[in-house]
C-alpha cells in the first residue's frame, strides 16, 4: 500500500473494477489534476494505478481523481462550512437518485472509500472531457448546453424532494449567509479592493456607490438566499470551471458534466443563474435568451417526470431581480478570481484564520487579482448594468 494513498488497496480496486479473480497493484503515482490557481477549495490529485490481473497476468491501468481539503488556513475555513461533508453526501445520497430520475449522468462516477475526508471520482479526462478557458468565459453554445443540464438537475431535485425531503437534510443547509463571518470578511474585502481600483478611474462616483453597499450587502444576500415560492437544490458554485465538455472528432460539443458539489443550498434557482451569468457568460446581452432556455428546459423536465410543479416566467424574473445583490457580490468578490491571470495564483501560505476574520489588514492574498487584465476589461460594463438596475 502506498502510504501517500492509504485508501488504495487491492480490495478497493477489485471492487471498483468488478474483478472477482483478484489483482495485484504493481505501481501507483499521483500528480496535481488542475493548474495552480484553478481551485482553492480542494486538493485535487490525478492518481494513476497500474495493476496485474491474477487470472491471466495482463497489465492494465486505471486513473482516479481524488479530492480532499487543502492544507493550511483554507482547510479551517472550509471545515467550518462543512464543504467536504456536503459533497460526500451529494454523491452518496442525492445525485444517484436525481440521475436515475432524469436518466442522465450529470456528474462523474464516484467510488466509496473508508476515508470520510476523501472523495474518489472517475477521471473524465481519460474519456476526452475538457474544461473551457475560464479566463475567456463561455460562448453561447456552451452556455446553452450547461444551463440545460442545470435545469435537468434542478427539476430532478424538486421531484426527489417531494418524494423524500429527508435526503436533503445535510446538502440543503445554508452554511454561509448569514452565519459565516469569514465569508462576510471575504465579501467586504472584495468591495474594498475593487473600490481602491475604481478610485483610479475617471468616474469617482462609482467608488462612492461601492462603499455605500459594501457594509450591507452580506446581510441583503442573507435575505435573498432564503427559499422562495419555487425552490430547488442549487449547485451553489455553478460556473465555467465546474463544467466539463466533450467534443466529437469535428469539435462539435456533444456532452457536459457538472462537478464540485460542495456549496449546495435549497433556494431559488435564480441563485445558481446569478453565479453563472456573472462569472461565465462571455456575451452578457445573451442572458435574457439564456434565461428563457433554462426555464423551458426546467419545465419540460418537470413535465417529463410527471410533476405538476412549474416555474413561471414571472416568478423567475422576480427572483432574478430579488437576487441581484448576490449577482453584484459575485461580480465584485468572485469574478476577479474566476478570470484571474493564469500563472498568478493567490498565495494563502502566510494567511491565518485571524486574517480572514479581520479583513486581511496585514497582507491581502486577493489584491493582485483585481488588477488582472481580463477582469478590468469585464467589470466596468457589469457595474454599469447594476447601476441601471438600481442595485448599485
Amino acid at each position: 500500500m502506498d502510504p501517500k494513498l492509504p485508501w488504495l488497496s487491492e480490495k478497493f480496486l477489485s471492487k471498483v473494477l468488478n474483478i472477482c479473480t483478484g489483482l495485484e497493484i504493481t505501481r501507483s503515482e499521483s500528480e496535481p489534476a488542475v493548474p495552480l490557481g484553478d481551485n482553492y477549495f480542494s486538493t485535487i490529485l490525478r492518481v494513476t494505478v497500474n495493476y496485474k490481473r491474477k487470472q491471466d497476468g495482463d497489465e492494465e491501468s486505471v486513473v482516479f481523481i481524488t479530492k480532499s481539503l487543502p492544507e493550511g488556513v483554507m482547510s479551517e475555513v472550509l471545515q467550518s462550512i462543512k464543504i467536504m461533508e456536503k459533497e460526500l453526501d451529494m454523491y452518496r445520497s442525492v445525485l444517484p437518485f436525481v440521475q436515475d430520475l432524469v436518466r442522465t449522468q450529470i456528474t462523474p462516477k464516484s467510488f466509496i472509500s473508508s476515508d470520510e475526508t476523501l472523495l474518489i471520482l472517475e477521471d473524465l479526462r481519460v474519456k476526452g472531457y475538457k474544461m473551457f478557458d475560464r479566463v475567456q468565459q463561455l460562448d453561447f453554445e456552451h452556455c446553452k448546453e450547461s444551463l440545460q443540464l442545470l435545469a435537468k438537475f434542478h427539476a430532478g431535485s424538486v421531484v426527489l424532494h417531494d418524494r423524500d425531503a429527508s435526503l436533503f437534510d445535510i446538502v440543503s443547509e445554508e452554511m454561509i449567509y448569514p452565519r459565516s463571518e469569514c465569508q462576510r470578511a471575504f465579501v467586504e474585502n472584495g468591495f474594498k479592493l475593487l473600490t481602491a481600483e475604481v478610485e483610479r478611474w475617471p468616474d469617482a462616483e462609482l467608488a462612492s456607490r461601492l462603499r455605500k453597499v459594501a457594509s450591507s450587502i452580506f446581510d441583503e444576500i442573507g435575505e435573498a438566499v432564503l427559499p422562495g415560492e419555487f425552490s430547488v437544490l442549487n449547485h451553489g458554485d455553478f460556473w465555467g470551471n465546474n463544467l466539463l465538455f466533450y467534443y466529437d472528432d469535428h469539435n462539435n460539443l456533444c456532452d457536459v458534466k457538472l462537478i464540485d458539489w460542495q456549496m449546495c443550498r435549497w433556494t431559488s434557482p435564480a441563485m445558481d443563474l446569478q453565479m453563472f451569468f456573472n462569472t461565465s457568460v462571455r456575451d452578457v446581452t445573451s442572458i435574457p435568451r439564456l434565461s428563457a432556455i433554462y426555464l423551458s428546459a426546467l419545465n419540460e423536465t418537470l413535465s417529463q417526470l410527471g410533476s405538476e410543479r412549474r416555474l413561471s416566467e414571472e416568478c423567475l424574473l422576480e427572483d432574478l431581480k430579488r437576487t441581484e445583490c448576490y449577482g453584484l457580490m459575485i461580480s465584485v468578490a468572485v469574478l476577479p478570481i474566476c478570470v484571474g491571470t493564469r500563472g498568478e495564483p493567490m498565495d494563502f501560505s502566510e494567511t491565518t484564520i485571524e486574517d480572514f476574520s479581520s479583513g486581511f489588514t496585514k497582507s491581502n492574498p486577493y489584491a493582485h487579482v483585481y488588477r488582472g487584465s481580463r477582469y478590468k476589461e469585464i467589470i466596468p460594463n457589469l457595474l454599469n448594468n447594476f447601476i441601471k438596475k438600481k442595485v448599485l
